[in-house]
């Protein structure tokens, strides 16, 4: 009688945890923002970036690699599983992909938001300011992550449901495949710097006034957000 109970405090502990790194990971925003004229910090920045990955977000967030002086978080490489980018919930490892390994970080941003350098599509390659914001509180940041071979999470399938009852689906290096369990949860960090769960249901039923023509189906993605301001 007592393992099931045991198995769920632990679980809640590494939920626990989870969290506790988005909240620094989102504080780091706050402090980047404020050392680079109010932008926030882009999926991928202005390219040299050497070594591979000081230019990615966790890169600049941590100050791995030297590009930036750091704000807080911790990324110590791509196959040691320590550090801030890690969630305790997620049993596969940093390394690589081909392994089904994660080869970034546990946790993929919200690219519709943070765009990155380099990209030519209104939709990824807009780089914004916190001025876009227009409800921080809903405006999603990043998340858990499915996927092993990706930094950025466009759509809400790429995203992990691994709280309150186990992901059902596999990661992959792809696509995932298949829908979500209702019931498990995703932890995502917003920009007010406030930690939230949500069901994949959850996350597809956010409203937004304002998207990118031709990706009404992702609006969800763009919800706290103009995405027709800079």
């Amino acid at each position: 009688m007592l393992l099931p109970a045991l198995s769920k405090a632990r679980e809640k502990a590494r939920s626990i945890s989870c969290v506790n790194n988005l909240k620094q990971i989102g504080l780091a925003v706050f402090l980047y923002a404020s050392d680079y004229d109010e932008y926030i910090v882009p999926g991928e920045a202005k390219k040299p970036n050497n070594p591979w990955y000081s230019g990615h977000w966790f890169g600049l967030l941590s100050g791995w690699g030297g590009k930036t002086c750091g704000y807080g978080p911790q990324y110590i490489n791509s196959t040691t599983t320590k550090g801030t980018f890690v969630c305790p919930s997620e049993p596969a490892q940093f390394g690589s992909y081909n392994q089904l390994k994660f080869s970034y970080t546990h946790y993929v941003l919200n690219q519709q938001l943070t765009g990155q350098y380099d990209d030519s599509r209104p939709v990824y390659g807009t780089i914004r300011t916190m001025a876009a914001l227009t409800e921080p509180s809903s405006a999603l940041f990043c998340g858990d992550s499915l996927t092993t071979n990706n930094w950025a999470g466009p759509v809400a399938s790429w995203y992990a449901y691994r709280h309150g009852t186990p992901e059902i689906r596999e990661v992959t290096t792809g696509t995932p495949v298949g829908t979500p369990s209702g019931q498990g949860k995703c932890n995502f960090v917003f920009m007010d710097g406030h930690v939230g769960s949500m069901t994949y249901y959850e996350l597809i039923q956010r409203p937004s006034p304002t998207y990118y023509s031709g990706y009404a189906v992702w609006k969800y993605m763009c919800t706290g957000f103009d995405a027709n301001r800079r």
